[in-house]
C-alpha cells in the first residue's frame, strides 16, 4: 500500500478548474484511406478551413491534418495538428489528441454524413497550443480539454483552458 500523499485526495484534485476558451469549427477535405499499417484502419484528413472565437481569441483556421486510427474496437484515435491566425495575425500552432467512439449504430450514421446527436457517442480531446507572441504566451504553459460534435459539414468542439 502506498503511503503519504496518496492517501488523502489534494482538494484542487476534486474538481477540474478550467475556463471556457473557445469554440471550434473546422472544414475538411474528404478522407484518404491509408490502409492497415497494423495498428487499425488509417485515414487522413486535410483541414481545408474554420474558425474560432472566445472571450480573449478569435480567428481562422488557415491549416492542418487530421490522422484517424480505427482500432478494431471502434475507438477513433485522433491526432491533429492545425495552424489558427488570431484577428490580430498572430500564428498559433495547435495540437489534440482525442477519441471519438459509440454504438456501431451510431458511428455508421456519423461516418455516413448523417445527423447524430453528440449524447450518443464519446468525443474527447487535450489540445496544447504554441505560439512566440508575448502576450499570448500563456497558451504554451497548459492543456485545454474539450468536447466535440460532428456534423456532415463540420467537426466543432468547445475547448477549456485547464487553470
Amino acid at each position: 500500500m502506498i503511503t503519504g500523499f496518496f492517501n488523502e485526495t489534494p482538494p484542487e484534485a476534486e474538481s477540474l478548474p478550467g475556463r471556457f476558451l473557445f469554440d471550434l469549427t473546422l472544414t475538411a477535405a474528404p478522407p484518404l484511406d491509408v490502409g492497415n499499417p497494423g495498428r487499425g484502419k488509417a485515414r487522413s484528413v486535410m483541414v481545408t478551413g474554420g474558425v474560432f472565437d472566445g472571450p480573449r481569441l478569435r480567428g481562422e483556421i488557415v491549416g492542418g491534418e487530421d490522422w484517424i486510427i480505427e482500432s478494431s474496437n471502434g475507438v477513433h484515435n485522433l491526432d491533429v495538428r492545425l495552424t489558427l491566425l488570431t484577428t490580430e495575425n498572430i500564428p498559433i500552432l495547435m495540437r489534440y489528441k482525442g477519441f471519438r467512439h459509440g454504438p456501431e449504430e451510431v458511428m455508421g450514421r456519423l461516418l455516413r454524413g448523417e445527423p447524430v446527436s453528440p449524447r450518443e457517442y464519446y468525443f474527447r480531446i487535450c489540445a496544447t497550443f504554441m505560439t512566440g507572441d508575448a502576450d499570448l504566451s500563456w497558451l504554451n504553459g497548459g492543456p485545454a480539454i474539450g468536447y466535440g460534435s460532428r456534423s456532415e459539414n463540420s467537426v466543432d468542439y468547445r475547448l477549456y483552458e485547464i487553470l
